[in-house]
């Protein structure tokens, strides 16, 4: 069964914000890595939230 995970306007804004540190202060690879790497946890929640 997958669930659906919520995330918050809060937690939206956090994760731009630091997207957008990233990009300035490391490189964009950095940046992207690390939204592919929320996805990925995301993923693994939803198909597993009691893990």
């Amino acid at each position: 069964m997958v669930f659906k995970v919520i995330i918050s306007d809060e937690a939206k804004l956090g994760l731009e914000n630091s997207y957008l540190y990233y990009q300035e202060n490391a490189s964009k690879k950095v940046a992207d890595n690390f939204i592919k790497d929320f996805r990925k946890s995301i993923k693994i929640i939803s198909d597993n939230p009691y893990f």
